[in-house]
């Protein structure tokens, strides 16, 4: 990985053969991004941006030759790029992974608030969405009582919670990704922080209580939304807390793979990772453990 990066920063004709091309193939894409935060800590927002446009140029002509709406092909780079742009952009100014994740975490919200009050009918809203849910299901055979639970308006109050998380989750392990590559390049991985010492902080976690208490009092569906993404995020800290485990305590391998996979498979384990992650930001887990 080490050459890799060095390969990526040697010339800007590297980098931005590497943001093109990697952006033709779907499964691809991801790993554009990570080159992109790469560039941006090690060769300075202007320049990574500067090779940005480049790569985006050389998309949009390509686009051209096999007929691709130009439109689609703006939009795809911007929803694939510009997020990751952004937390690699706050890291380098801030110098500080913790604050860069607290930063995400907060504008996650916001967009979730943002959305909540723009969206007046959700049903209405998410129509098309919901559309190609609803064809799926049709397809996989599903029920009525499904496809009819994707279409209620109960379904469709949850999909700006679901898709602003995702989106934060994806991004987020992508933004990191990069962080750990530009690690490689430097030799010293860390440098504005180990990500197995993330912490929310106690700031955020009071935030998540008062959302839930007024949320309670208002009956506001919209702050229970937002309380559940902030609750949610906690589940990466309890990711890093089990990293930090294995490195300062030696916990085993399938451990941290299991923080991984779990939660996937359990909604139960889920749970319990994001209350451990969440109660690390109240208590120092990481601090009690080494004093114990």
């Amino acid at each position: 990985m080490r050459g890799l990066a060095a390969w990526l920063v040697a010339s800007p004709k590297n980098a931005v053969l590497a943001l093109g091309a990697s952006m033709l193939l779907p499964l691809l894409q991801p790993l554009s991004s990570i080159v992109l935060v790469l560039l941006v800590l090690a060769q300075g927002p202007r320049m990574a941006l500067f090779q940005a446009a480049l790569a985006g140029g050389m998309l949009l002509l390509v686009s051209l030759l096999f007929g691709v709406p130009l439109v689609q092909v703006a939009v795809l780079v911007a929803s694939t790029w510009l997020p990751v742009f952004l937390l690699a952009l706050v890291l380098a100014k801030t110098q500080s992974f913790t604050l860069t994740m607290q930063a995400s975490a907060i504008l996650a919200a916001s967009v979730a608030l943002g959305l909540g009050l723009m969206i007046d009918d959700s049903v209405a809203f998410w129509q098309p969405l919901l559309a190609i849910w609803s064809d799926m299901l049709q397809q996989s055979g599903a029920g009525a009582n499904e496809i009819l639970n994707i279409n209620s308006e109960d379904f469709a109050n949850q999909v700006t919670v679901m898709l602003v998380l995702s989106g934060w989750m994806v991004y987020t392990l992508i933004f990191m990704l990069g962080y750990l590559l530009y690690g490689q390049l430097i030799e010293k991985t860390g440098v504005f922080g180990r990500i197995r010492d993330l912490n929310f902080g106690r700031v955020i976690a009071s935030t998540l209580v008062l959302l839930l208490v007024l949320s309670f009092v208002t009956s506001s569906v919209l702050l229970q939304n937002i309380a559940f993404i902030l609750l949610a995020m906690f589940w990466l800290q309890a990711v890093a807390l089990v990293h930090w485990l294995r490195a300062e305590r030696g916990l085993p391998l399938f451990v941290v793979i299991a923080a991984y996979v779990l939660p996937l498979l359990s909604s139960y384990v889920a749970i319990a990772m994001t209350v451990f992650g969440y109660l690390d930001a109240w208590f120092g887990i990481r601090q009690l453990v080494k004093k114990a």
